[in-house]
């Protein structure tokens, strides 16, 4: 652990050195925080979204009967707010225009190359693979080539579905929060299904299809004869999203 002492507040934050550290996806958002005067511990929540705080909230040990309660309440705070503002998808920040385009197409332009001309549609998947189309001026005409291209850029994006997170453990987390619905309890077992990258696009899907799926199962819960969940535990090994179903 390190400690960075900010000078704007009367808070030092305890944080770790590795933020995309493995298995730290439950530690995404949230910071031990001390203030100085009063020595008072409590959990901070902070979501940044487009460069601006979006969600700013502190869980106090005092008022929430010690550190493990408070930090449970963190977690359900910070997992209701990641679902309610997400990053924005990347499809989205990839329309908006850049101070050099000269086309007025985001990822449309016109290029020469020897006695053709071209616009040409173009971005890149995920993984950094480009994807680019080319229309040729002399054979479609100007405005057809152009039309053509800009066609094609949205045929480019609409297979870009990721959303635009900062950090993998952000991901990750949202990702099994998706798989797990918007009603959450935490139970004893560990978490079975996708996680990361694939648990993220499979509770897109399944928001985009407005389908309906059974929850990642634990151990406890999965059988009917069992009684319902223990209490939230606030660590971060043994534990699952499941659906509390209406």
């Amino acid at each position: 652990m390190s400690i960075d002492h900010t000078s704007s507040e009367n808070v030092a934050l305890l944080r770790s050195d590795n933020p995309d550290a493995a298995a730290s996806s439950n530690d995404y958002a949230i910071i031990k925080v001390r203030h100085k005067k009063s020595g008072a511990l409590a959990w901070r929540v902070s979501l940044f979204r487009e460069g601006v705080m979006k969600v700013h909230k502190e869980f106090t040990f005092i008022s929430h009967g010690g550190e493990r309660p408070a930090r449970a309440a963190a977690e359900r705070f910070r997992n209701e707010q990641m679902l309610r503002f997400p990053p924005q998808l990347s499809r989205t920040v990839r329309k908006k225009l850049r101070v050099t385009n000269t086309s007025g197409l985001a990822g449309v332009s016109r290029q020469t190359n020897g006695k053709n001309t071209y616009w040409v549609a173009q971005t890149k998947t995920r993984d950094g693979k480009k994807l680019s189309r080319s229309f040729n001026v002399e054979k479609f005409g100007e405005e057809q080539a152009k039309l053509k291209a800009a066609e094609a850029r949205k045929e480019q994006l609409a297979t870009i579905e990721h959303r635009t997170f900062r950090r993998k453990r952000g991901e990750k987390l949202y990702g099994e929060l998706l798989l797990g619905g918007r009603q959450l309890r935490e139970c004893e077992g560990p978490l079975r299904g996708p996680t990361g990258a694939s648990a993220l696009a499979t509770g897109e899907n399944l928001i985009r299809s407005a389908a309906t799926r059974s929850p990642p199962d634990c151990a406890h819960c999965s059988s009917p004869d069992t009684a319902p969940c223990p209490p939230p535990r606030s660590t971060a090994g043994n534990r699952c999203l499941a659906v509390e179903s209406r």
